[in-house]
C-alpha cells in the first residue's frame, strides 16, 4: 500500500500546532511541515485562517483535538492516541478539556507583558523579542520590516486570545498562575504514570507535553520551570523518548532555533 501524503501547516508558535504536532511524531507518521504566513495565512492555508491544518492525501481537517482522533482512524497501525475504553475515553476527553481551558491559557497569560509581575518585567520583554524572532524566522518571507520587535504585542490583540487570558487578569500575575497550573498538574500525576485514566499515552498526555515542551524549546525564559513539580518531571522525562521523534521527522521546534 503506497504512503499517505501528509501536510501540516502551523506557526512555530502555535500552542494548538504544538498539540498536532505532538501527536504526529508520537506516531512517527512521515509528514511535511508547512509554516504558514501569519499576517495573511488564508494565502497558505488550504482551508480558512487558523491553524492547526493537517491534510491527508487530499482531504483537510482544522482543529487540534478532532485532528487527533482523526488520525487514529487514518493511521490505525500506529500508537492510538484515544483508548476504546469509553470510560477511559471519558477521562481522555476531560483531560484535554482542562488542557484548553487551563493550560494553554497559561501560556498565553505567560507572554502577555501586561499580566507579568513587574519584577519579572525584563525577562517577559526578553520573552517577546525571543517569540518574534522564531516566528519571523520560521515565516515565509519573514514578517513585515520590524514587526518581528513587535509580534507579541500583535498577536495578545487578537480577539481570541484576549477573551482567554480576560478571566485571569484579576486572579494572580502570570508567573502565580502558572504555577497554580503546573501544581494542579502534578497533582494529578501524583498517584498514576499519564493525566488521564490510561494505561498508555493518550491524546491529552502527547498534547500536554508538546505545550510545555515547545515554549521551553524555543527558548522562553523560565518555562523550564516544570522541574520543580516531581510528578511532572517524571511524566515529562517519561514521554520525551516517543515524542521527540524519529530520525526525519520534522522536530518540535526546528534545529537552530532548539534551545
Amino acid at each position: 500500500m503506497p504512503r499517505k501524503s501528509v501536510r501540516f501547516y502551523t506557526y512555530v508558535s502555535s500552542p494548538y500546532g504544538m498539540k498536532v504536532h505532538g501527536y504526529l511524531l508520537y506516531k512517527q507518521i512521515p509528514f511535511e511541515l508547512v509554516y504558514v504566513n501569519p499576517i495573511h495565512p488564508e494565502k497558505d492555508l488550504p482551508m480558512g485562517r487558523a491553524v492547526p491544518v493537517l491534510e491527508i492525501d487530499g482531504e483537510v481537517r482544522a482543529d487540534s483535538s478532532p485532528i487527533g482522533i482523526w488520525l487514529d482512524e487514518a493511521f490505525p497501525d500506529t500508537p492510538q492516541l484515544m483508548p476504546d475504553d469509553p470510560t477511559a475515553a471519558a477521562s481522555v476527553h476531560s483531560a484535554d478539556t482542562w488542557i484548553t481551558d487551563v493550560l494553554i491559557p497559561a501560556i498565553f497569560y505567560r507572554v502577555h507583558p501586561r499580566l507579568t509581575a513587574p519584577g519579572n518585567l525584563p525577562r517577559t520583554i526578553a520573552d517577546t523579542l525571543r517569540l518574534g524572532y522564531c516566528v519571523d524566522y520560521t515565516t515565509p518571507g519573514g514578517l513585515p520590516f520590524g514587526l518581528r520587535y513587535l509580534w507579541p504585542l500583535f498577536i495578545n490583540r487578537a480577539g481570541f486570545i484576549r477573551r482567554m487570558v480576560a478571566p485571569l487578569a484579576s486572579s494572580a500575575s502570570a508567573e502565580a498562575y502558572r504555577a497554580t497550573v503546573l501544581s494542579a498538574l502534578d497533582r494529578k500525576l501524583r498517584d498514576r504514570d499519564f493525566i488521564a485514566e490510561t494505561n498508555t499515552p493518550s491524546l491529552a498526555d502527547i498534547g500536554a507535553w508538546a505545550l510545555i515542551a515547545g515554549p521551553y524549546l524555543l527558548g522562553l525564559r523560565g518555562m523550564d520551570d516544570y522541574i520543580a513539580h516531581a510528578n511532572v518531571l517524571r511524566w515529562m522525562r517519561t514521554l520525551e523518548p516517543a515524542v521527540r521523534g524519529g530520525t526525519g521527522l520534522p522536530p518540535l521546534v526546528p534545529a537552530l532555533l532548539n534551545r
